[in-house]
C-alpha cells in the first residue's frame, strides 16, 4: 500500500501545542538581599521559540530573560505566577493567579523574604515545562502518560536515614534526651516530570513548621524545639504527633523540609497513636498541593516528653510516602499482627480501646486462646485475676482442680454468694479454722483518697521545692489526681513523684504532672500510677507559684495492688 503525505499540516492539530515552547527551559531565582530575580534560560542554549494561536514567534533571553519577583516575608510568603501573555509576548507576573487569556505558563513560586531567597530559597518553585520534547527528544505526550500512571508525588528514596535511642533505623536521630534531629536519604518525585529531592540533616538543614503557634513557617533545627501544639498548648510530659513533608522543587533549587504540629496532645500511647480525638494536622497547605505539585508526604512521627520536656523519646513513625502504616508493621496482607500496632475500640465511642498484650508468655512459646461454644461476658471475671491459667486458688487437697470450678458450688457462702478464696487445709467443725491465711489492713479494690493543701505556695517554694506527702506501707496504684487553686489566671506547674528516700530522693520517677490550666487539673487517666511499697510520694515544684496564688489543694486517688 503506497502512503501519499498531505501538503501541510492539518490547522486543528497545531492548535494543541498554543500556550507551549518548542524547547525545555530552566526557571531558577536567585537574590541579592534586596531584590528577588527569576531567570529564564534555554536548558540546552539559545532563545526559546513561543507557539501561540497567531503562530510562532522568538522570545529573546537575552533582553527579556528576567523579571523581578515580589517578596513575602518568611512567615507570610508571597505566591508569583510567571508567565508570556500571546497579546504581549514577554515576562509578565501576577501574584494573584495565572490568566484566563491565551499564555505560556513559566512557573509557579512561593517567595519568602529576599534574605532567606538569599541564603536558602524561595519555599515552592514549580517550572510549567509543556515542550515539544524534552533534551533527548523524548515527545511531551509521553511525559504526560507517564505521570498519569505514576501520580505525582513521591516516587522513590527519602528513606529514614537516623537511629532514634533504641539504635532502630528511623527519621528520628537521637543524639541525646535533650537533642534530637530529622534525617533523611535523597529521593525523587513527579511534578509533570521526575525531580530530585536533597537529603535532609537537619543538624545543617533546616525544618519549616507551618502552624507554629504565633509564628508560622518558624525555623528549627532540633525536633527538641517542639514544646507546644499549634494552639501552643503545652506538651509536657504529653504524647503528640508530628507531620512531615518534602517540597520537590525544580531540580536543583533548594528542597525545604516543611512540618505541621497537631492542635492537641494525648496522655496515652494508644490514644496518640490512633489520634482518638482528631488532633493530626496532615493536610499540606494548598499552595503545596493544589496551586502546585510539590508537595510530598514522608511521614508522620509519634512523639513522647517525659521529665516535662526534657527527654524527648521515639515512640513509633507511620510512613506516608505511598500512604503506608505504622513503621515496624507487618507486610499488607499478613496474617501476623504485632500486639502493639493494633487496637480494636467502640464502634460509638473511640475512646474506649482494647489492647492485645502477649509480653508475659515465656519466650519461644504460643499459647492458644479457645472459644466456648457460649456467649462470653468478660466483665463477670473482671476481679478474677488470680493465676487462671493453672487454677492454683481452687485446686483440692490432691492438688488436682475441682471439677465444678466452672460454677463453684462447693466454695459459696450461705448466701449464694463467692468467697474470694479459700485456703486449702480447712479444719471443720461448728468453728473452723483457716491454715496459712494472714490479715491486714491493706484491702485491695478499695480506693483511698490523700487530700493536702498548701497555704501560701509561693512562700512553701522559698522554703523548699519537695513536699512530702505519704510513705507507702503497700504497693499502690495511684489512679486520680486533682488540683485546685483560688485563680484562674495564675497556674502551679510541677509533678507528683515518688523516690526511694527524701535526702538524694533516689529513683526519683514522675507519676503525673499536676500542671494546672485556668486554675485546675484533673486527670484519672494516669498511666504511671505504679509504687512499690516503702517508697515517699511528694511533690515537685517546676517553678515557683505566682503570690497570686493563696492556696493549693491536691486531691490524688489510689489502691493497694
Amino acid at each position: 500500500m503506497k502512503v501519499t503525505p498531505r501538503r501541510g499540516a492539518d490547522p486543528d492539530v497545531k492548535k494543541f501545542f498554543n500556550g507551549s515552547f518548542k524547547e525545555s527551559f530552566n526557571a531558577l531565582v536567585t537574590s541579592d538581599g534586596t531584590t528577588i530575580t527569576l531567570t529564564v534560560t534555554n536548558s540546552v542554549s539559545g532563545n526559546l521559540t513561543m507557539q501561540f494561536s497567531d503562530g510562532n514567534s522568538i522570545l529573546d533571553l537575552s533582553s527579556n530573560g528576567t523579571i523581578v519577583l515580589t517578596a513575602g516575608t518568611d512567615n507570610n510568603p508571597q505566591k508569583n505566577y510567571v508567565y508570556v501573555l500571546k497579546s504581549t509576548k514577554v515576562l509578565t507576573l501576577s501574584t494573584s493567579d495565572f490568566p484566563t487569556a491565551e499564555h505560556i505558563k513559566i512557573g509557579y513560586f512561593f517567595v519568602p523574604s529576599a534574605t532567606y531567597t538569599q541564603s536558602d530559597g524561595v519555599y515552592i518553585n514549580q517550572n510549567w515545562n509543556d515542550h515539544l520534547t524534552d533534551n533527548n527528544l523524548q515527545g511531551h505526550m509521553t511525559h504526560m502518560a507517564e505521570v498519569i500512571r505514576y501520580g505525582t508525588g513521591y516516587y522513590s528514596g527519602l528513606e529514614p536515614n537516623g537511629t532514634d535511642q533504641l539504635a532502630i533505623t528511623s527519621y528520628f536521630d537521637y543524639v541525646s534526651a535533650s537533642e534530637s534531629y530529622y534525617k533523611s536519604t535523597s529521593g525523587t518525585m513527579y511534578q509533570m516530570h521526575k525531580h530530585g529531592v536533597e537529603a535532609a540533616d537537619t543538624r545543617t538543614t533546616d525544618i519549616h513548621v507551618i502552624n507554629w503557634s504565633g509564628d508560622a513557617y518558624h525555623e528549627i533545627h532540633t525536633l527538641n524545639s517542639i514544646v507546644a501544639d499549634s494552639a501552643g498548648g503545652s506538651l509536657s510530659n504529653k504524647f503528640f504527633n508530628v507531620f512531615f513533608f518534602a517540597v520537590g522543587n525544580k531540580t536543583g533549587a533548594y528542597t525545604p523540609l516543611m512540618a505541621l504540629l497537631p492542635s492537641g496532645s494525648y496522655s496515652s500511647q494508644v490514644s496518640a497513636e490512633n489520634d482518638v480525638d482528631n488532633y493530626n494536622n496532615e493536610i499540606m497547605p494548598r499552595q503545596f498541593s493544589l496551586e502546585s505539585t510539590t508537595g510530598v508526604p514522608i511521614c508522620s512521627m509519634t512523639l513522647k516528653y517525659s521529665g516535662g520536656t526534657s527527654t524527648l523519646t521515639h515512640i513509633s513513625t507511620r510512613d506516608l510516602r505511598q500512604g503506608g502504616g505504622t513503621a515496624g508493621a507487618g507486610n499488607a496482607g499478613s496474617s501476623d499482627f504485632v500486639d502493639n500496632q493494633f487496637t480494636i475500640s467502640n464502634v460509638l465511642d473511640n475512646t474506649k480501646i482494647v489492647i492485645v498484650d502477649a509480653s508475659s508468655i515465656t519466650t519461644g512459646n504460643t499459647r492458644t486462646i479457645t472459644m466456648a461454644d457460649a456467649n462470653v461476658n468478660l466483665a463477670t471475671i473482671g476481679t478474677n485475676t488470680t493465676a487462671i491459667g493453672l487454677n492454683t486458688t481452687h485446686r483440692s487437697s490432691a492438688g488436682t482442680d475441682h471439677s465444678d470450678v466452672g460454677l463453684n458450688n462447693t466454695h459459696r457462702t450461705s448466701t449464694g454468694a463467692d468467697h474470694g478464696w479459700l485456703d486449702q487445709s480447712v479444719i471443720s467443725g461448728a468453728t473452723p479454722t483457716f491454715a496459712g491465711l494472714t490479715v491486714n489492713n491493706y484491702i485491695k479494690n478499695t480506693t483511698h483518697c490523700t487530700d493536702v493543701t498548701i497555704a501560701h505556695p509561693f512562700d512553701y517554694y522559698a522554703l523548699d521545692t519537695q513536699l512530702p506527702i505519704l510513705l507507702t506501707p503497700a504497693a499502690i496504684t495511684v489512679t486520680k489526681l486533682d488540683v485546685s487553686t483560688n485563680t484562674t489566671a495564675q497556674q502551679v506547674l510541677g509533678d507528683l513523684k515518688w523516690a526511694s528516700d527524701l535526702t538524694s530522693f533516689t529513683g526519683a520517677t514522675v507519676i503525673n504532672d499536676f500542671d494546672t490550666t485556668s486554675g485546675v487539673r484533673t486527670d484519672n487517666t494516669i498511666t504511671a500510677g505504679s509504687v512499690g511499697a516503702g517508697k515517699w510520694l511528694y511533690l515537685q515544684f517546676d517553678s515557683q507559684p505566682n503570690t497570686a496564688i493563696t492556696f493549693m489543694i491536691l486531691h490524688f486517688e489510689w489502691d493497694y495492688d
